[in-house]
This record gives structure tokens, C-alpha cells and sequence, in this order.
């Protein structure tokens, strides 16, 4: 029954939004990779209509990512501190739920992952900022915070979030932002609960302001401007920006705090030496097979992919969620999609949205579980 808990749309939800704000302090990223090779097993036990999707485009997909990225993982590792290039594996569990047709109700399954995101944002303003001098709030902040964030736990200018990181946080209530807004464009969230979703879209925008990305903040904007530039649709956005904006307006600080965020480009000059150390060592035999990376950061998912496993893989595994919205665009849900997914590409290009495990994990799910494989349905 639908109205069950426990049916497998919401566990498949929660599963998926959990992973978003998986508390990552200890043992750095190694807890979020066993966490995907997890939930994957849950989701594929748990889902009573699951099959093998076995076209020819599929299986040559699958395994071409799977022996690059096995071979450059393994390559990587043989150096006695390279294990951590093992991580990349995780992309070859999660890329084989592309292999399974999952028979969701997806209507259901999307009002669950809006509940489970509210919530979250909800949870986010009121432990981590309502209560942000609270013990209970350092507790929590020094779970979830990401490497090099500990020094900062007390007294940060930005709000860290349950992401454990101001950057990574406003990817959750950017994801938040799109989900909610889509669901009340289109009807499709109910509405004796409308006061609730409505709050839970507005704290979404104000945690995504005083989290001073910025490349939340443009490709959110662009995202939504794609999708929403219709005049039917002004009213709502300016009610939303005004719910958010009021935040900002409460404390100078906090505007004061904006301007010399947007007015700053050192981060940008930092990220121009990183790649071009990483152009330095560009040839010809990287741009086909990959190799792995000189830099220890590159804060650049494209020039990150290219660069690892080289151009065709990297085209494949970058191409497939774009092709998969070309065969929905006569689906109800392709402007979410649509919306999703530009917002991904978009703060890719600073880094993050793509190579993250977390959004990865996210954005893999989300994907095939919205992607209507079976032949009666397309």
C-alpha cells in the first residue's frame, strides 16, 4: 500500500536523500563509498518489480566504463598511499542500476524524496542555525564536517549545513529548491500539506543564500529560469525570492557578507593555477586512456573526467544522463529532469556536482529511477 512507510518507493527515497548529509568526519570519504555499495543492494532486495534491462546499448555502456575505470583505479593504486584511487570504483555500482528496469510508482517516489529533502532543510535551519551556539549544534557540525572544515566549526562566516561543507550544503538545498518548486508548479505535492512545503522552500533559499556559493547560487538561477521563464510562473518565484531575500534583510551582516562574496574572484585565480599545472602534463596519450591526476584538487568536474579516464569514457559516462533526458521530453516529469540535471552540469564546472560521491550517488538514483525503460511505457 502506498500509504505505508515502508513501502519501497519510500525507502528507496530515503535511502537516496540520506546519502545526501551521510555524516563523512571520520575516515574521510570511505564511509559514503560503502554507504553506495549499500544502498544499492538494499534498493535492488527491496524493490518487488526489478528486472534486467539487457539492450545492446546498455551492456556496451556498462562495459566500457567498467574496464576503464577498473583499470585506471587499480593502475593508480600500485604506489603504497594510491589505494584512495580506489574510490573511483564506486562508479561501477551505481552505473549498473542503469542495467535495471525499477517499476516505481514515480509520482510517489517524488513526493516522498520532497518530503525527505524538507525535512532535512528543515532540520538544517533549526539544529545548525536556530541552535548554532547549542552543544548539541558543535556535536552535530563536527559529525558531519568535511576535511579541512574542523578549524572552522566555531566561528564560520558561512553556514556549514549537514552537508559538512557551505559549498557541498547549498547542492542539498539547490536539489531541494528544484524538487519543491517543480512540485508546486505542477500540482503534484498535496496540499493540505502547501504551508508546510512553502516553508521548507523558502528556509531552502534562505540556508542556499547565507551558505555564500555562488555557484550554488548561478546555476540554481540559471536552472530555474530555464525551466520557470513563463509569465504564469512569476508570482511564485517572486514570493519564494521575497521569503528568502526578508532572511537577508534581518541582519546587515549578512548582506555586507554577499557583496564581498560576489565581489571576490581569489578562489577563481586559485582554480586558473590548478588547471593550468594540470594543461602542463596534458598529451596526447591522457586525452585518449586518462591518467591519473598531478594536482591534488582540481575543482573542475570536466577537466577532472577528461582528464582521468580520458575522452571517450568521459563522454559516455557525461552523455548518458543528458540522452536519458532527450528520451523524456514528452514525460510529465522532464521538467524536473531538465531542471536536475542543468543544475548538476551547470556546478560542474567549478567542481563538485559530478565527481562528488555524495551528488554522484544522488544523481545516479535519481536518474534511473525516473527513466521509464519498459517498452509499454515508452
Amino acid at each position: 500500500m502506498k500509504n505505508s512507510v515502508f513501502n519501497q518507493e519510500s525507502v528507496v527515497s530515503f535511502l537516496v536523500v540520506l546519502g545526501l548529509v551521510l555524516p563523512i568526519a571520520q575516515g574521510g570519504f570511505v564511509l559514503s563509498y560503502l554507504y553506495s555499495y549499500f544502498a544499492l543492494f538494499i534498493i535492488l532486495l527491496l524493490c518487488s518489480k526489478v528486472n534486467l534491462f539487457l539492450s545492446a546499448e546498455n551492456l556496451v555502456v556498462a562495459s566500457a566504463v567498467f574496464v576503464v575505470l577498473a583499470f585506471s583505479s587499480y593502475i593508480d593504486s600500485f604506489d603504497a598511499d594510491g589505494y584512495w584511487y580506489l574510490r573511483e570504483l564506486i562508479r561501477i555500482p551505481l552505473l549498473i542500476v542503469f542495467l535495471f528496469d525499477f517499476k516505481f510508482d514515480r509520482n510517489f517516489l517524488f513526493r516522498r524524496m520532497v518530503l525527505f529533502l524538507s525535512v532535512t532543510v528543515i532540520l538544517d535551519f533549526l539544529l545548525l542555525y536556530v541552535l548554532s551556539e547549542t552543544l548539541l549544534a558543535n556535536i552535530i557540525k563536527s559529525a558531519v564536517a568535511m576535511n579541512g572544515m574542523s578549524d572552522f566549526l566555531e566561528a564560520y562566516w558561512r553556514h556549514i549545513g549537514l552537508g559538512g561543507n557551505p559549498n557541498f550544503s547549498s547542492f542539498i538545498y539547490s536539489i531541494s529548491i528544484i524538487f519543491l518548486l517543480w512540485g508546486m508548479v505542477e500540482g503534484e505535492l498535496e496540499k493540505k500539506y502547501s504551508i508546510f512545503y512553502f516553508c521548507a522552500l523558502g528556509i531552502a533559499f534562505f540556508l542556499l543564500l547565507i551558505s555564500y556559493s555562488r555557484t550554488s547560487l548561478v546555476a540554481t538561477s540559471i536552472s530555474i529560469l530555464l525551466v520557470y521563464f513563463r509569465i504564469k510562473y512569476i508570482p511564485i518565484l517572486f514570493l519564494c525570492a521575497v521569503v528568502a531575500f526578508l532572511g537577508l534583510f534581518y541582519e546587515q551582516s549578512m548582506l555586507d557578507s554577499m557583496y564581498s562574496r560576489f565581489s571576490s574572484f581569489s578562489s577563481f585565480d586559485a582554480r586558473i593555477k590548478m588547471w593550468d599545472e594540470l594543461f602542463q602534463s596534458y598529451n596526447a596519450f591522457t586525452f585518449l586512456f586518462g591518467s591519473a591526476l598531478p594536482v591534488d584538487v582540481v575543482d573542475n568536474d570536466y577537466l577532472y573526467f577528461f582528464y582521468r579516464y580520458g575522452f571517450f569514457v568521459s563522454l559516455i559516462v557525461l552523455s548518458l544522463p543528458i540522452y536519458i533526458g532527450y528520451k523524456l521530453r514528452r514525460d510529465k516529469f522532464f521538467k524536473l529532469y531538465f531542471g536536475v540535471l542543468m543544475f548538476f552540469y551547470i556546478a560542474a564546472f567549478p567542481g563538485g556536482t559530478l565527481t562528488h560521491p555524495k551528488t554522484f550517488f544522488f544523481i545516479i538514483f535519481f536518474v534511473s529511477s525516473f527513466y521509464v525503460k519498459r517498452r509499454t511505457e515508452g
